[in-house]
């Protein structure tokens, strides 16, 4: 079927609004939340929160962590611990992910995906690792 060259330029420009177009104002992310572990855990003193942004919404490619997007900081005590981080780079599908480690072995890690939005609050939740 041939289309002719009219059809193939409407299609063309369609195709050019659909996709998204960032401008340097609109990549901007930031968001805040709690993580959340499970309940009556405690966090040994000296723990390390690290946090990241990474893009979820490549289709069958690894999720592409945005290093500056990366954050850690010294916990302890208990859950929830409230957290904010920011990114400046353009995403599709933004989300973040959280772990706790102690001299480098890991104590808790979230193992789903979690949209991140600026804007709203992110319930980050975090399991016991083993």
């Amino acid at each position: 079927m041939k289309l002719p060259i009219k059809a193939l330029v409407v299609i063309a420009m369609f195709t050019a609004l659909a996709a998204p177009a960032y401008a340097e104002k609109d990549c901007k992310l930031l968001v805040s939340g709690l993580v959340q572990g499970p309940k009556s855990a405690k966090i040994p003193t000296g723990s390390v929160l690290e946090l990241s942004l990474y893009d979820s919404g490549i289709a069958d490619a690894p999720a592409s962590i945005t290093t500056s997007a990366s954050i850690k900081r010294t916990v302890h005590g208990k859950f929830p611990i409230r957290f904010k981080i920011g990114s400046n780079h353009c995403m599709h599908m933004p989300a973040v992910s959280a772990s706790i480690r102690k001299d480098s072995r890991l104590l808790f890690i979230n193992d789903t995906t979690i949209p991140a939005e600026t804007g709203k609050k992110v319930l980050l939740p975090v399991i016991r690792v083993k």
